[in-house]
């Protein structure tokens, strides 16, 4: 395997990829001081993007993973946002209100995992229509029935057939995003 600094892909899962979005534009904006560094794309696997208003997903389905529930979301907000801030933060809601308009930011290419079973799988899917919308280069890549963050649980990995399989279909997708010519 060969490494280069001119081919530097960010990577994150749940909350680290809402840095992986902050991070790669901050990066896009930065280029000149972060030479001989260039990141050219970002993986947001399960991005924590969540607003104040619950999605759909977030209301109806049900945890199946000891991995995310909704007690848990609002715990990690609370913890994780200043204070007075919500869950509208450009933080976890890069598409929202109090965010500037994507439309205006400049982006690397961006892959974004999505289960379909992960309970704020639609503000993930919102993030990336919104990003399509305003001109930016999304590969969206969804795993069908699985929760968040799945492919961590390496017991359901060993024996769950179906988990073993997403698992290996999402490290592919991946593996060909980084490595696109």
């Amino acid at each position: 395997m060969r490494i280069s600094s001119a081919r530097c892909v960010l990577i994150g899962e749940s909350s680290g990829g809402n840095l992986v979005h902050h991070v790669a534009l901050h990066a896009r904006n930065s280029e000149q001081e972060l030479r001989p560094v260039c990141v050219r794309g970002g993986a947001a696997l399960h991005p924590g993007f969540i607003r104040s208003v619950r999605s759909k997903s977030e209301a109806e389905i049900p945890p199946d993973s000891a991995l995310l529930t909704l007690e848990m979301v609002d715990r990690f907000m609370a913890l994780s946002l200043t204070v007075g801030s919500t869950k509208d933060d450009p933080i976890t809601n890069p598409m929202g209100p109090q965010a500037p308009p994507l439309n205006t930011l400049s982006f690397p290419l961006l892959f974004v995992g999505i289960a379909d079973r992960d309970l704020i799988r639609d503000t993930e899917m919102e993030y990336c229509r919104a990003m399509i919308s305003a001109g930016h280069c999304v590969d969206m890549f969804v795993s069908e029935n699985v929760g968040h963050c799945f492919y961590l649980n390496q017991i359901a990995i060993k024996f769950d057939a179906h988990v073993a399989k997403e698992t290996s279909k999402l490290l592919e997708a991946i593996d060909g995003f980084i490595n696109r010519p």
